[in-house]
């Protein structure tokens, strides 16, 4: 069984999460949005477990809520999930229009 950590790592390596000339991408528990662009997600210290943000804003950005494996099998922790992927989701559209 894979930890969250290990999960988040797989996803880093799999969707290129890195940051390059295009986008600040990566993966983690402690950055916040605001770390990321405080000028577009002040005040919000919300904490995705990956994210993908061009800096070109008419292009796609991803975000990323990981789970440790076999966890995401409870009913209760899928709705969980999907409720802060939505909460991140709403948030980087204050930036994006694509996501």
């Amino acid at each position: 069984m894979l930890s969250e950590d290990k999960v988040r790592d797989y996803a880093r390596d799999k969707l290129g999460f890195y940051d390059s000339d295009e986008a600040i991408s990566g993966v983690g528990q402690l950055t916040t949005f605001n770390n990321l662009d405080s000028s577009y997600f002040k005040s919000t210290r919300f904490k995705p477990d990956g994210w993908y943000l061009p800096y070109d804003t008419n292009k796609t950005a991803i975000v990323l809520e990981a789970k440790k494996q076999g966890e995401l099998a409870k009913k209760m922790a899928l709705n969980e999930a999907k409720e802060q992927l939505f909460k991140y989701l709403e948030i980087a559209k204050r930036k994006y229009k694509k996501q």
